[in-house]
């Protein structure tokens, strides 16, 4: 035992076998010549303890302890990221990408490697975004530079660069957001043993669409976040990014009805009111799934993901001339950052929108911050 976590570097410098001496073997009781091989490795950031036993056949292979000790540094690393506050969406992206890690194969030893990003670049699926991938080549850079960190490794890798330059995107129009609704809510009515879920289904993006929540806000949406009285209908939305994200919203009279008889239907009296049919949480890449593969049916112009609500929810905001301290309190954002983000694509690729200029006060409040504390933006 050793107190030490550099001693974790030496376990890949042990062999397969390691041969006893005739000194040595006089003095643990073993013959001249008999081969050693490591049972189990047990790592953890202060110590690594080594078993070695003389009988062959009960040896795990090299390469099932790699995998082995690879997928307890990953367990390890979650917690302590879990134990800094990191929210809870985070820890599942970077659950994903350990999947992706392990599927294409790489191991402890690809870690001390330049090349590392390169090699899990190639085993990403070819239909992935470039900014997914993006993503995920980042917390293999994140995971790949703590473990150097830790010393249990040696090599540091640098994550892709997130370019956040502002771009047209394609919306849909509002007839065909009508249209995308429309038949939701038919499907829904026409459907007999799927009802619950084709009903449950138009009531999320209906949610999506009024609101501007990200998706994996509006499935953790419980009974008691549905609010009335006398001032109107409002919606508790609980931000799955950090603390400040969450926030109340006003909901028409139509969409909070409906939440309202959907709960009564199906006797949803506590938790969250969307659920699987076992009462499960829903998975927010399923419902991105079933949704782009239902609207390119309906031959929409644009491919649709959830998140397109969201982003056609802020460019309409930002044309009516909603304040940008209000948006960023209503989108449930914790800095300044991306909402400055957002007005500069309707500055820059829509001069012909008049937007609220107090986002000259957001974009000074940023310059503040970065000349004061060196940051990169800065919340208050």
């Amino acid at each position: 035992m050793s107190d030490t976590p550099l001693l974790s570097l030496a376990v890949a410098q042990i062999p397969s076998k390691v041969k006893v001496d005739s000194g040595a073997g006089d003095k643990c009781g073993m013959q001249q010549g008999q081969m050693l091989q490591p049972v189990e490795i047990c790592t953890d950031r202060n110590s690594v303890d080594i078993v070695v036993s003389s009988t062959p056949d009960a040896t795990p292979t090299s390469k099932e302890t790699y995998e082995k000790k690879l997928l307890e540094l990953q367990e390890l690393f979650l917690n302590e990221r879990a134990n800094l506050g990191a929210a809870l969406n985070t820890l599942h992206l970077f659950q994903r990408s350990f999947v992706l890690l392990n599927q294409a194969h790489i191991t402890l030893d690809d870690f001390n490697n330049s090349h590392l990003l390169e090699k899990f670049a190639h085993g990403l699926p070819e239909s992935f975004e470039r900014s997914t991938a993006i993503m995920h080549l980042g917390n293999c850079a994140t995971f790949g530079n703590w473990l150097a960190q830790c010393h249990y490794t040696s090599c540091r890798h640098h994550a892709p660069n997130r370019k956040r330059r502002p771009k047209r995107r394609d919306v849909l129009t509002e007839t065909e957001v009508e249209t995308l609704l429309k038949s939701l809510r038919q499907r829904a009515h026409n459907a007999d043993f799927f009802r619950q879920t084709y009903e449950r289904d138009w009531l999320i993006i209906s949610v999506l669409h009024e609101t501007g929540a990200r998706v994996s806000e509006v499935i953790d949406i419980c009974v008691d976040d549905l609010l009335n009285n006398e001032h109107g209908n409002f919606l508790i939305i609980k931000g799955t990014k950090t603390e400040d994200s969450e926030r109340t919203v006003d909901i028409s009279d139509e969409l909070f009805i409906s939440l309202s008889k959907y709960r009564h239907t199906y006797a949803i009296a506590r938790g969250r009111i969307f659920r699987t049919r076992t009462g499960n949480r829903i998975d927010r890449v399923g419902v991105g799934h079933w949704l782009k593969k239902y609207a390119r049916s309906l031959n929409l112009s644009v491919p649709v993901t959830p998140h397109l609500f969201r982003y056609q929810f802020i460019m309409r905001k930002i044309t009516e001339g909603m304040s940008a301290l209000e948006l960023m309190s209503r989108l449930g954002h914790g800095g300044v950052d991306m909402t400055v983000y957002y007005f500069n694509q309707v500055r820059r690729l829509m001069p012909w929108v008049k937007t609220n200029p107090d986002i000259a006060i957001l974009e000074r409040r940023i310059a503040y911050w970065k000349k004061e504390s060196g940051k990169k933006g800065g919340n208050f």
